[in-house]
Protein backbone atom coordinates (compact mmCIF):
# COMPACT_ATOMS: atom_id res chain seq x y z
CA UNK A 1 0.00 0.00 0.00
CA UNK A 2 2.96 2.21 0.88
CA UNK A 3 4.51 1.65 -2.42
CA UNK A 4 1.72 2.69 -4.10
CA UNK A 5 1.49 5.57 -2.48
CA UNK A 6 4.20 6.93 -3.46
CA UNK A 7 3.86 5.83 -6.72
CA UNK A 8 0.40 7.98 -7.03
CA UNK A 9 2.50 10.77 -5.36
CA UNK A 10 5.07 10.36 -7.77
CA UNK A 11 2.46 10.58 -10.58
CA UNK A 12 0.78 13.93 -9.19
CA UNK A 13 4.23 15.23 -8.70
CA UNK A 14 4.89 15.09 -12.80
CA UNK A 15 4.97 18.33 -15.09
CA UNK A 16 2.52 18.00 -17.28
CA UNK A 17 3.14 17.13 -20.95
CA UNK A 18 3.51 20.04 -23.21
CA UNK A 19 0.91 21.37 -25.63
CA UNK A 20 1.32 21.95 -29.03
CA UNK A 21 0.91 25.77 -28.25
CA UNK A 22 3.61 28.11 -26.38
CA UNK A 23 7.08 27.91 -27.49
CA UNK A 24 6.53 24.80 -29.80
CA UNK A 25 3.95 26.49 -31.68
CA UNK A 26 6.58 29.39 -31.75
CA UNK A 27 9.07 27.60 -32.92
CA UNK A 28 6.98 26.07 -35.91
CA UNK A 29 5.32 29.59 -36.92
CA UNK A 30 9.31 30.69 -37.46
CA UNK A 31 10.21 27.79 -39.12
CA UNK A 32 7.18 28.21 -41.07
CA UNK A 33 8.25 31.89 -41.77
CA UNK A 34 12.03 30.52 -42.48
CA UNK A 35 10.50 28.31 -45.47
CA UNK A 36 8.52 31.00 -46.99
CA UNK A 37 11.68 33.11 -46.94
CA UNK A 38 14.12 30.52 -48.21
CA UNK A 39 11.53 30.13 -51.18
CA UNK A 40 11.77 33.73 -51.74
CA UNK A 41 15.91 33.65 -52.19
CA UNK A 42 15.90 30.36 -54.31
CA UNK A 43 13.60 31.76 -56.84
CA UNK A 44 16.12 33.90 -58.68
CA UNK A 45 19.87 33.00 -58.50
CA UNK A 46 20.05 37.19 -57.41
CA UNK A 47 18.74 37.16 -53.97
CA UNK A 48 17.82 41.01 -54.27
CA UNK A 49 15.65 39.66 -57.32
CA UNK A 50 13.72 36.76 -55.50
CA UNK A 51 10.37 38.41 -55.27
CA UNK A 52 10.63 40.13 -59.38
CA UNK A 53 11.95 37.40 -61.12
CA UNK A 54 9.76 34.18 -59.34
CA UNK A 55 6.46 35.66 -60.88
CA UNK A 56 3.67 34.89 -58.62
CA UNK A 57 1.94 36.86 -56.28
CA UNK A 58 2.80 36.84 -53.05
CA UNK A 59 0.49 37.13 -49.53
CA UNK A 60 0.91 39.63 -46.82
CA UNK A 61 2.62 36.70 -44.70
CA UNK A 62 5.22 35.73 -47.41
CA UNK A 63 6.14 39.52 -48.45
CA UNK A 64 6.53 39.94 -44.98
CA UNK A 65 8.39 36.62 -44.61
CA UNK A 66 10.71 38.02 -48.04
CA UNK A 67 11.30 41.47 -46.36
CA UNK A 68 12.68 39.88 -42.94
CA UNK A 69 14.86 37.89 -45.16
CA UNK A 70 16.32 40.83 -46.96
CA UNK A 71 17.27 42.87 -44.30
CA UNK A 72 18.95 39.62 -42.95
CA UNK A 73 20.86 38.65 -45.79
CA UNK A 74 22.78 41.92 -45.58
CA UNK A 75 25.11 41.14 -42.78
CA UNK A 76 25.96 37.70 -44.77
CA UNK A 77 26.69 39.46 -47.97
CA UNK A 78 29.29 41.93 -46.74
CA UNK A 79 30.54 38.78 -44.51
CA UNK A 80 31.79 36.74 -47.50
CA UNK A 81 35.00 35.82 -48.32
CA UNK A 82 37.13 38.92 -47.64
CA UNK A 83 40.24 37.77 -49.89
CA UNK A 84 37.32 38.18 -52.75
CA UNK A 85 36.43 41.69 -51.43
CA UNK A 86 38.09 43.49 -54.20
CA UNK A 87 36.85 47.41 -55.25
CA UNK A 88 36.01 48.43 -58.89
CA UNK A 89 37.23 52.07 -59.30
CA UNK A 90 33.75 53.18 -59.87
CA UNK A 91 32.54 51.57 -57.15
CA UNK A 92 32.08 55.45 -55.09
CA UNK A 93 30.06 56.94 -58.19
CA UNK A 94 28.24 54.34 -58.33
CA UNK A 95 26.42 53.50 -55.09
CA UNK A 96 26.19 57.28 -54.23
CA UNK A 97 23.98 57.16 -57.30
CA UNK A 98 21.88 54.34 -56.33
CA UNK A 99 21.76 56.19 -52.67
CA UNK A 100 20.11 58.97 -54.53
CA UNK A 101 17.27 56.80 -56.55
CA UNK A 102 16.46 55.36 -53.10
CA UNK A 103 16.09 58.67 -51.47
CA UNK A 104 14.17 59.99 -54.39
CA UNK A 105 11.56 57.19 -54.92
CA UNK A 106 11.12 56.85 -50.84
CA UNK A 107 10.07 60.23 -50.62
CA UNK A 108 7.95 60.10 -53.38
CA UNK A 109 9.93 63.10 -55.54
CA UNK A 110 9.88 60.71 -58.44
CA UNK A 111 7.76 57.32 -59.11
CA UNK A 112 6.71 57.38 -62.27
CA UNK A 113 7.16 54.23 -63.97
CA UNK A 114 10.09 55.57 -66.62
CA UNK A 115 12.24 56.01 -63.46
CA UNK A 116 10.96 52.87 -61.54
CA UNK A 117 12.27 50.95 -64.41
CA UNK A 118 15.33 52.44 -64.46
CA UNK A 119 16.30 52.12 -60.75
CA UNK A 120 15.06 48.13 -61.18
CA UNK A 121 17.75 48.16 -63.97
CA UNK A 122 20.42 49.76 -62.28
CA UNK A 123 19.96 48.13 -58.77
CA UNK A 124 20.53 44.75 -60.33
CA UNK A 125 23.44 45.91 -61.88
CA UNK A 126 24.67 47.40 -59.48
CA UNK A 127 24.40 44.29 -57.19
CA UNK A 128 25.55 41.52 -59.33
CA UNK A 129 28.84 44.05 -60.01
CA UNK A 130 29.62 44.76 -56.38
CA UNK A 131 28.64 41.72 -54.73
CA UNK A 132 31.88 40.42 -54.13
CA UNK A 133 33.95 44.12 -55.06
CA UNK A 134 33.07 46.61 -52.04
CA UNK A 135 36.52 47.21 -50.81
CA UNK A 136 36.24 47.65 -47.22
CA UNK A 137 33.07 49.30 -47.29
CA UNK A 138 30.85 47.78 -44.63
CA UNK A 139 27.68 50.27 -43.95
CA UNK A 140 28.15 51.90 -47.37
CA UNK A 141 27.79 48.53 -49.22
CA UNK A 142 25.34 47.21 -46.96
CA UNK A 143 23.39 49.76 -46.00
CA UNK A 144 22.70 50.53 -49.58
CA UNK A 145 22.09 46.95 -50.37
CA UNK A 146 18.96 46.55 -47.78
CA UNK A 147 17.59 49.96 -48.99
CA UNK A 148 17.59 49.11 -52.62
CA UNK A 149 16.34 45.28 -52.12
CA UNK A 150 13.67 46.62 -50.08
CA UNK A 151 12.03 49.37 -52.40
CA UNK A 152 12.66 46.77 -55.23
CA UNK A 153 10.67 44.12 -53.48
CA UNK A 154 8.06 47.29 -52.56
CA UNK A 155 8.03 47.99 -56.09
CA UNK A 156 7.70 44.67 -57.57
CA UNK A 157 4.37 43.58 -55.12
CA UNK A 158 2.95 46.61 -55.97
CA UNK A 159 2.88 45.65 -59.94
CA UNK A 160 1.86 42.06 -59.10
CA UNK A 161 -0.73 43.34 -57.30
CA UNK A 162 -2.11 45.88 -60.05
CA UNK A 163 -1.43 49.11 -57.86
CA UNK A 164 0.80 51.82 -58.08
CA UNK A 165 3.71 52.34 -55.74
CA UNK A 166 2.93 54.83 -52.90
CA UNK A 167 5.98 56.49 -51.12
CA UNK A 168 3.03 56.36 -48.01
CA UNK A 169 2.21 53.12 -47.73
CA UNK A 170 4.81 50.66 -47.80
CA UNK A 171 5.99 47.24 -45.99
CA UNK A 172 9.15 48.84 -45.06
CA UNK A 173 10.62 51.75 -42.51
CA UNK A 174 10.87 54.24 -44.43
CA UNK A 175 12.34 56.67 -42.01
CA UNK A 176 14.74 54.13 -40.89
CA UNK A 177 15.92 52.95 -44.42
CA UNK A 178 16.56 57.23 -45.31
CA UNK A 179 18.80 56.78 -41.93
CA UNK A 180 20.61 54.22 -42.88
CA UNK A 181 21.49 55.80 -46.15
CA UNK A 182 22.91 58.64 -44.17
CA UNK A 183 25.11 56.10 -42.85
CA UNK A 184 26.13 54.51 -46.07
CA UNK A 185 26.74 58.27 -47.70
CA UNK A 186 28.67 59.12 -44.85
CA UNK A 187 30.85 56.17 -44.76
CA UNK A 188 31.76 56.38 -48.24
CA UNK A 189 32.57 59.79 -48.67
CA UNK A 190 34.99 59.50 -45.51
CA UNK A 191 36.41 56.61 -47.16
CA UNK A 192 36.94 58.31 -50.22
CA UNK A 193 38.88 61.16 -48.79
CA UNK A 194 40.95 58.86 -46.80
CA UNK A 195 41.44 56.71 -49.82
CA UNK A 196 40.89 53.85 -47.86
CA UNK A 197 38.83 51.22 -50.18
Amino acid sequence: AMHAGMTTSRARAMPPTPTRTGATGATRRGARCARRAARCATASPVADDAVIDAGAVLSRTTRRACVTFLGAMAANVVAADESRAEVVPEFLDETLEIIKYCRSIMRGETTDDATLDEFQTKRRAWFAKYQYKHGKSFYGYANTWNAQAKIGVQIAVNRENGEAYDADHTVYNREYLLKILDKAEEELNDMAKRNAF
